[in-house]
């Protein structure tokens, strides 16, 4: 059965397929319903071509398993994974929301807090999935869904896909020739190949996932040889080259979590958000409020105090609180809104 015959109302085992969440290059995940206890989950079917290697399939069950005993705030909760009907499969819970790549792709560079606000509680994730000796190995904006935001306006955030997930102490499980990983995200002893990678691989990830957020690019691009050279061997350009305001410092503490030996990055993913979020300009450090901020064509206000300018990268959209009230200026449009000081403005201009 090809994955996509696999079409609305077809039912696999005790899930009923509702439509397609996703495709990658090791399978498609289904929001489907499990009927007997009616409810919705994100359901992962590992594509044939790898299900039908025997050593592949011995590997995936084993590290599904231990993808399975995580637990974590945000974490995606695994349901169930093993075999139904000669399919290989993960069911989780499913989130109502978009992952990072999506929400980079149709944004472009987001506002810097809320970009951290993103990647702390990921950071928080890989570092207890670390503490119990597992590395995930495959960390990226794909693998990181945004839910709608909390009470305290920050976004509801999981790590997702430990399929490549290992123990730290483990070695020998990849086979020769053998890459496991994406491309734009390796860390250098990934590429190598070695056997010891470990934590400091998913920081590297973690810090291109950030460069990526911060500037709206990837630090290294071309065709994937390329890529996997510049990942051993080049400096990646400044974040800074790419969105100015940036400054310097933050670039130094990317350019640590980037560095190519991996006793030379941060001792924990925590450490290098913090040292980010301690890098950024006053004018970049306010936290944006709303589910939209940093989305296309959305003006977000947040209520700071002492003439702090916000600016989010949606369209040159700048925000500026002034003795007396608000102005938010949108150069798409020309739009210009005054509030009552210490107000919040959501606004999305026409069009």
């Amino acid at each position: 059965m090809a994955d996509d015959d696999l079409t609305p109302g077809s039912r696999l085992g005790p899930y009923v397929i509702e439509g397609v969440l996703g495709r990658g290059g090791m399978g498609t995940v289904y929001r489907a319903r499990e009927a007997a206890l009616d409810r919705v989950v994100a359901l992962k079917l590992i594509s044939t071509s790898f299900s039908a290697d025997r050593d592949w399939r011995e590997r995936f069950q084993r590290e599904a398993r231990l993808g399975a005993a995580l637990e974590h705030a945000h974490i995606v909760p695994v349901y169930a994974a093993g075999e139904i009907e000669g399919r290989l499969f993960i069911s989780m819970r499913f989130i109502d929301g978009v992952d990072l790549n999506s929400l980079v792709s149709r944004a472009g560079a987001l506002h810097p807090a809320r970009a951290l606000d993103i990647i702390e509680p990921v950071a928080e994730a890989l570092d207890a999935a670390h503490d119990a000796g597992l590395v995930h190995r495959d960390v990226k904006p794909a693998n990181i869904l945004v839910g709608p935001d909390d009470r305290d306006g920050r976004p509801r955030v999981y790590l997702t896909d430990f399929g490549l997930t290992r123990r730290s102490s483990e070695q020998g499980m990849t086979r020769t020739g053998t890459l496991l990983g994406t491309v734009f995200y390796m860390a250098p002893e990934q590429v190598e190949g070695r056997d010891d990678v470990g934590p400091a691989a998913d920081q590297y990830a973690l810090a291109v996932t950030l460069y990526e957020a911060l500037s709206g690019r990837r630090p290294f691009s071309g065709p994937d040889t390329r890529i996997l050279v510049a990942h051993l061997s080049d400096a990646p350009p400044p974040a800074s080259s790419v969105r100015p305001d940036l400054g310097p410092d933050v670039d130094a503490v990317l350019a640590r979590a980037l560095a190519k030996a991996p006793e030379d990055r941060f001792p924990t993913c925590v450490d290098l958000v913090r040292a980010l979020r301690a890098a950024l300009p006053p004018a970049l450090a306010a936290r944006t409020t709303g589910a939209a901020a940093g989305a296309p064509g959305t003006i977000v206000q947040a209520p700071v105090a002492g003439g702090t300018v916000v600016e989010p990268v949606a369209g040159g959209t700048v925000v500026e609180p002034v003795a007396g009230g608000t102005v938010v200026e949108s150069v798409a449009g020309g739009t210009v809104i005054e509030t009552p000081a210490g107000g919040t403005v959501l606004e999305t201009p026409a069009g």
